[in-house]
C-alpha cells in the first residue's frame, strides 16, 4: 500500500514540478482557461467557443502520430538587425532571480499558462514592465490581451488605468475590456500613454500589424510608447499556420514561406526578414523613433531558444 501511495504521490501534477512552469495538469489548466473566459468574454461566448474547441481537442488526441514543431533555427538567425538605420538595438539580460521575483511580487497566475508556457509569456509579460516603466497616472491599452492576465497585474501593482483589447471580447467597451479590432480602437486621439502587445502583434493577419501602428500613432500621446514583446524577426519571411484551422490562402502575405504546424493552435504567425520587416513596420512608424531589444535568458531548456526580441517605440512628434 506505501508503495502504490508513494506512486501516486510521484504523478500527482504539483511534484517535482519547475517552480517557474506551470502545472502539467491539463485539466486544472483548462478548468483555469474556463474560469478566465467566462470572467472576460461572459457565459454566451464563452459556450459558443467551447464546442469548436473540444472538437479540435478531439482531433489532436485522435492523431496517429503526435505533432512536432517546425524548425525555427532558419528564421531565429537575425544578423540584419543590427545593420537597421531607422532604429538602434540593445541587449538585456534577465536572470532566473529577476523573474523568480518578478512571479512571486505579480502573483503570477500558476494554472493559466500549462508547462513551459508560464515561463515563455511570465518573460515577455516581465520585460512589457521593464520597458513600459508605468506610473499610477498611465493610460494604458493591452491589444490583443486574451485573458487579460497582464493588464489585471498592471492594474493591482500600479494602480494605473489599463484597457483590454481583443476581438474575443463583446463588441464596443464594457469597463476595461474592449472588443475591437486592432486596427479600428474607440478611443480618442492622444488618449494613451502605454500600448502594449504581448505574442499577439505576429498573429493579426492581413495588414493588422500595420493597422495597429496606425491606430498608436493616432491614439498614443507625445511621448507616449508602444511596447511588443516578442518582436518576431529572423532571416526568412515566414507565415506559420495549423491546417486543421485554416482554409484558403486569404491571410497569407505575399511572398512568404508557409510552413505548416499541425497541432499549434492557432490559425497565424508571422516572422519577418529584413525586407518584409522594412516595408510592414519601419515604413509606418513615422513620428516614433526607438529600440529593438535582444532579450537574453537562462530558460533555454524552457523555450528552445537563449533570447527574443522587443521592441519600444516612442512618439517624438504630434
Amino acid at each position: 500500500m506505501r508503495e502504490r501511495q508513494k506512486g501516486l504521490y510521484r504523478k500527482h501534477p504539483f511534484k517535482h514540478m519547475n517552480p517557474f512552469a506551470g502545472t502539467s495538469s491539463r485539466i486544472l489548466n483548462s478548468g483555469a482557461r474556463l474560469v478566465y473566459s467566462l470572467r472576460t468574454v461572459g457565459v454566451i461566448r464563452t459556450l459558443r467557443e467551447l464546442g469548436p474547441r473540444v472538437r479540435y481537442q478531439f482531433s489532436r488526441m485522435t492523431r496517429r502520430s503526435p505533432a512536432h514543431p517546425p524548425d525555427l533555427r532558419t528564421i531565429e538567425t537575425c544578423d540584419w538587425v543590427r545593420s537597421l538605420h531607422q532604429i538602434d538595438v540593445g541587449q538585456r539580460s534577465i536572470s532566473a532571480v529577476e523573474l523568480s521575483s518578478f512571479l512571486s511580487e505579480s502573483r503570477y497566475p500558476r494554472y493559466f499558462y500549462r508547462r513551459n508556457r508560464r515561463i515563455r509569456y511570465a518573460l515577455w509579460h516581465y520585460v512589457g514592465f521593464e520597458l513600459c516603466a508605468l506610473q499610477d497616472n498611465a493610460v494604458v491599452l493591452d491589444v490583443g490581451a486574451q485573458g487579460g492576465v497582464w493588464g489585471r497585474i498592471a492594474r493591482r501593482r500600479f494602480g494605473c488605468t489599463v484597457s483590454d483589447v481583443d476581438l474575443r471580447y463583446p463588441p464596443g467597451q464594457n469597463g476595461h475590456r474592449i472588443g475591437a479590432s486592432a486596427a479600428s480602437i474607440p478611443l480618442p486621439p492622444c488618449s494613451l500613454s502605454h500600448i502594449v502587445s504581448f505574442c499577439s502583434f505576429n498573429c493579426f493577419e492581413r495588414d493588422g500589424d500595420i493597422g495597429l501602428l496606425r491606430e498608436a500613432r493616432r491614439l498614443l500621446r507625445v511621448g507616449g510608447c508602444l511596447v511588443i514583446v516578442p518582436l518576431c524577426i529572423g532571416a526568412q519571411h515566414v507565415n506559420l499556420f495549423d491546417p486543421a484551422l485554416v482554409e484558403g490562402d486569404a491571410s497569407f502575405d505575399a511572398g512568404a514561406c508557409r510552413i505548416p504546424w499541425p497541432g499549434w493552435g492557432n490559425n497565424f504567425g508571422r516572422w519577418y526578414n529584413a525586407q518584409a520587416f522594412t516595408d510592414r513596420v519601419l515604413n509606418h512608424l513615422h513620428g516614433f523613433a526607438g529600440v529593438i531589444w535582444n532579450v537574453v535568458h537562462p530558460f533555454h531548456a524552457a523555450t528552445g531558444s537563449t533570447s527574443f526580441y522587443a521592441a519600444l517605440l516612442r512618439k517624438n512628434v504630434p
